[in-house]
């Protein structure tokens, strides 16, 4: 407030902070970034150069238009700040929520494509009462998961030890395998994209029907149905055998949960599914039809906790 009140009119005025959150409680952090941010604000002739390890700090930042920022690794000596993008609006906040290193090792950041993706997610880690230990993070497509996995490893990179960044692709048409980038160990599907898990055998299981009842069921909709918007799709899904595993089925998803008869949101069912998911050394992550086989081995054992021995 002192250095504000001695500003100089029409000239930089620039006042360095040195790690200003040490011993200082994450909530009382924030809240003093909100004073910062007051006090800049008043006075455009201020401008704040602030040094700090605080994720809380990081976080507090996310939403402010004229913050700048810089991750400084060991040995850098120049320093290019840059303004805070839309990738870092939805980034920072998770980091924000992590005011401890060991916090974010314990529960990494997770990217995903799309927001039903991310509400599978976060439904896994609520089902699993604290096994699965993930902060799901929708990065709108999957065009865009490769510019996220570069802007979360400079901030890792920065302010964490040994840190790991998961990310999770669909399959789509391509390849079940993607090869990692650390930290950021990726993730792809075995299946076409994620609203085919809602078909494999657990899924279905859980909302009370079997694969066959349901192929017998979307026969009879076929035929009850032939002016339907979505007639073509389930009908070319008919006609690739039922592929449930690589057809795509985005567009008649929320047909199939009623023709299964479920007012339950399908990424509820999924996640509830992965979320009480177990594995040992005898899973079969080959079975057809099982969620496993689905997911992928790789996903599965990297994200779902062994059984207890």
């Amino acid at each position: 407030m002192v250095f504000q009140k001695q500003s100089i009119s029409g000239k930089d005025n620039i006042l360095f902070l040195d790690e200003p959150d040490l011993h200082l409680h994450p909530d009382l952090q924030v809240r003093f970034m909100n004073f910062l941010v007051d006090l800049v604000e008043e006075c455009e002739d201020i401008k704040i150069v602030l040094a700090t390890h605080s994720t809380a700090i990081l976080g507090a930042l996310h939403d402010y238009n004229f913050a700048h920022i810089f991750f400084m690794k060991t040995r850098d000596a120049d320093f290019d700040f840059f303004p805070i993008s839309e990738v870092y609006k939805k980034l920072l906040p998770v980091f924000g929520a992590h005011p401890l290193s060991n916090l974010f090792n314990e529960a990494p950041i997770f990217l995903v494509e799309g927001d039903d993706d991310e509400r599978i997610w976060q439904q896994v880690v609520r089902t699993s009462r604290g096994k699965v230990k993930l902060y799901p993070c929708t990065c709108g497509s999957v065009q865009e998961i490769s510019n996220y996995e570069g802007e979360v490893k400079k901030i890792v990179d920065s302010i964490y030890d040994e840190a790991k960044v998961y990310s999770l692709r669909d399959r789509d048409d391509g390849t079940a395998s993607i090869s990692d980038d650390p930290p950021v160990v990726r993730f792809k599907l075995s299946c076409r994209i994620a609203e085919n898990l809602l078909l494999s055998d657990e899924v279905l299981s859980s909302l009370g029907i079997t694969f066959d009842f349901l192929k017998t069921s979307m026969n009879d909709w076929i035929n009850s149905s032939p002016n339907h918007g979505h007639f073509d799709c389930m009908n070319n899904f008919k006609n690739s055998g039922y592929d449930r595993k690589n057809f795509d089925i985005k567009e008649i998803r929320n047909d199939l949960m009623g023709i299964i008869g479920s007012n339950k949101p399908w990424e509820v069912a999924v996640g509830q599914i992965i979320g009480s998911l177990e594995w040992d050394q005898t899973t079969d992550f080959s079975k057809e039809g099982s969620i496993f086989n689905f997911l992928s081995e790789k996903l599965v054992k990297n994200i779902i906790p062994p059984r207890n021995p």
